[in-house]
């Protein structure tokens, strides 16, 4: 599928009204209706109504609830994101490192990498008799 993107970041629809979500109301659909260019494309040029058409020509039997509210977040490239929704009200949340911890030692992955190179370089030696 096709992705809107500026700057570096993907557009994701999501419906911050109160009353029905956009992509959490319809799971089995909810990549298209969050990322699909048409859609998004449509948002950004301020057609909420030309944007709920092209969904429901691509997602049939949708539920189009939330659809006048749709909103662009733009999601840096490769990020990971989920839509939350509570009582129809969807938010973007980006996991960041601001709000996730990240399990890595930098001292331990030098040592690592310092010791894979002398065992290539030990591998070599003896390869060509350089005892």
């Amino acid at each position: 599928m096709k992705k809107y993107i500026k700057n570096d970041c993907i557009g994701v629809l999501y419906s911050p009204g109160y009353g029905a979500g956009w992509s959490s109301w319809n799971s089995q659909w909810e990549e298209i209706l969050c990322m699909d260019y048409d859609i998004v494309k449509a948002v950004d040029e301020g057609d909420n109504k030309k944007a709920i058409k092209i969904a429901e020509e691509k997602c049939p039997d949708i539920y189009t609830g939330g659809g006048d509210n749709l909103t662009i977040e733009w999601v840096p490239m490769k990020s990971l994101f989920r839509i939350t929704e509570y009582d129809g009200y969807e938010s973007v949340e980006i996991m960041s490192n601001d709000l996730y911890m990240y399990a890595y030692d930098e001292e331990y992955e030098k040592t690592k990498q310092e010791k894979i190179m002398r065992i290539k370089r030990t591998v070599s030696i003896r390869k060509n008799g350089d005892d």
